[in-house]
C-alpha cells in the first residue's frame, strides 16, 4: 500500500502546486482586471466631468449667443433710429434751405421793390416832375389863356400830381428812369 500511496501523494502534490500556481495566476489576473476596472472608472469619471464641462460650456455659449443676438438687435434698432433721425435732419435741412431761399427771394424782391419805389437818383424823378410840370403849364396856358399866372400854375401843379399818381396806380411801382 505504501507503493501505491507514493504516486498518489506525488500526484496530489503536483496537483496542489498546479492549483497554487493557477490561483496565483488568477489572483494576478484579478488584480490586473481590478486595475483595468479602476482605470475604466477613472476614465469614465473623466468623461463624465468633461461632458459636464461641455454642458456648462454649451449653456454658457447659449447664453452668450442669446446675449449677442439681443445686442445685435439693439444695434440694429439703434442704427435704424440713427437712420430715421438722419433722414429727419436731411428733410429739415432741405426745408430750411427752401425756406431760406424763399426768404432770400422775398428779401431780394423787397429790395428791388424798394429800389423801384425809392430810387437812389432822385434828380431823375425831380426832372420828370419838372418836365411834366412845365409841359402841363404850357398846355394849360394855351388852353386857359384867360386865367391868371397863379391859377395856371396851380392848375398845372394839380394836373402834374394827378398824372404822377395815375402813373403809380397803373404800374404798381414808381419807375422814374423808365418814365423820363
Amino acid at each position: 500500500m505504501k507503493r501505491h500511496d507514493a504516486p498518489d501523494e506525488a500526484f496530489i502534490l503536483v496537483f496542489s502546486l498546479f492549483i497554487l500556481v493557477f490561483s496565483l495566476f488568477m489572483l494576478v489576473f484579478s488584480l490586473f482586471i481590478l486595475v483595468f476596472s479602476l482605470f475604466i472608472l477613472v476614465f469614465s469619471l473623466f468623461i463624465l466631468v468633461f461632458s459636464l464641462f461641455m454642458l456648462v460650456f454649451s449653456l454658457f455659449m447659449l447664453v452668450f449667443s442669446l446675449f449677442m443676438l439681443v445686442f445685435s438687435l439693439f444695434i440694429l434698432v439703434f442704427s435704424l433710429f440713427i437712420l430715421v433721425f438722419s433722414l429727419f435732419i436731411l428733410v429739415f435741412s432741405l426745408f430750411m434751405l427752401v425756406f431760406s431761399l424763399f426768404i432770400l427771394h422775398k428779401d431780394v424782391f423787397r429790395e428791388k421793390q424798394k429800389a423801384w419805389l425809392y430810387p437812389r437818383n432822385p434828380p431823375n424823378c425831380f426832372v420828370f416832375f419838372v418836365t411834366k410840370l412845365s409841359s402841363v403849364t404850357k398846355t394849360a396856358e394855351t388852353e386857359h389863356s384867360g386865367t391868371s399866372d397863379s391859377q395856371s400854375g396851380l392848375l398845372a401843379l394839380s394836373v402834374s400830381l394827378s398824372a404822377h399818381i395815375t402813373c403809380i396806380k397803373h404800374d404798381g411801382v414808381l419807375l422814374c428812369d423808365s418814365l423820363i
